[in-house]
């Protein structure tokens, strides 16, 4: 097990809590070892909120082709492909994450690891880190 003396542990929190932290905290003069359990970006990017508010979209676009005719307009919806939907997704999520989000946060000053912590108290964390 490693040991961190940090002044800041950012747990699972690329986005968005890890951004603030590793923007802010490094400038009052204190440590981040940023931690994250799976991809960076965490579920949020990969798997939540970005994948399905894209989706969302995707399927407004479809009802409003569906409504056209009320605003006088011509269209008409021939079928939802849904892997094109899902690549819609992946070009989303590569537009928003970096391509080298660790080599971003290290040159902030963060230490990046992967792995997974808990909170042992007020003041201390135990990471059991991968990498």
């Amino acid at each position: 097990m490693r040991r961190y003396d940090q002044d800041l542990v950012v747990v699972d929190g690329w986005l968005p809590a890890g951004l603030v932290a590793s923007l802010t905290v490094p400038s009052a003069g204190a440590r981040v070892v940023l931690i994250e359990r799976g991809e960076m970006g965490g579920d949020c990017l990969h798997r939540g909120c970005v994948s399905l508010k894209t989706l969302l979209a995707s399927g407004r676009a479809a009802s409003e082709v569906r409504r056209a005719s009320r605003f006088g307009i011509d269209a008409s919806l021939h079928g939802i492909r849904f892997e094109r939907a899902k690549d819609r997704v992946r070009s989303v999520i590569a537009s928003i994450g970096p391509k080298d989000p660790v080599q971003r946060y290290e040159d902030l000053g963060v230490e990046c690891a992967t792995g997974s912590a808990a909170r042992m108290g007020p003041r201390s964390v135990v990471c059991e880190i991968e990498n």
